[in-house]
């Protein structure tokens, strides 16, 4: 994935109101490219987004704004 489509998965998240779901292979390895544009393009509105597994399906990372998605009780330690 180039380095601008990542960007504007970052910039998809920030616009939406809680944020985005990606289906990835390896989170931990898109987790990683996602910091890592978002450090390169020191752009400060970026820093309020947080990367986390979905507990419903493996190959899904959600994008979302901090704070913005709450989930039941039981499910975040998954």
């Amino acid at each position: 994935m180039e380095e601008y489509e990542i960007l504007a998965l970052l910039y998809d998240a920030l616009a939406s109101k809680l944020g985005i779901a990606v289906r990835v292979s390896h989170f931990s390895t898109a987790s990683q490219m996602l910091g890592n544009a978002r450090k390169k393009c020191g752009d400060p509105a970026l820093q309020s987004l947080q990367f986390r597994a979905s507990p419903y399906a493996e190959d899904e990372l959600w994008i979302v704004r901090a704070g913005a998605v709450k989930l039941p009780p039981g499910e975040d330690d998954k």
